[in-house]
């Protein structure tokens, strides 16, 4: 017997209401990150709908300070892996 190993990804959008500057433009960008075993290991930029992987999990990577909203399974079928 064969077991599938399947891997859990979790897709997660920044909420975070970031500052803005002199010129009324936000100081950062909010993405959606893709998270395996708690470890970042993909993006998706602001704007767009491709996945960009990582060679390797961030390490530098922290969610402190950032608010997020979990994906549902219809808007993560949106996205070009």
């Amino acid at each position: 017997m064969t077991i599938q190993n399947k891997r859990k990804l979790v897709f997660r959008e920044e909420t975070t209401e970031w500052s803005v500057d002199v010129y009324g433009q936000r100081c950062a960008q909010n993405h959606i990150y893709v998270f395996e075993n708690k470890q970042l290991i993909g993006y998706v930029k602001n704007g767009t709908k491709k996945v960009h992987w990582m060679k390797s999990p961030s390490r530098q990577w922290s969610p402190k300070g950032r608010t997020f909203r979990y994906l549902k399974d219809s808007e993560v079928s949106e996205l070009i892996f």
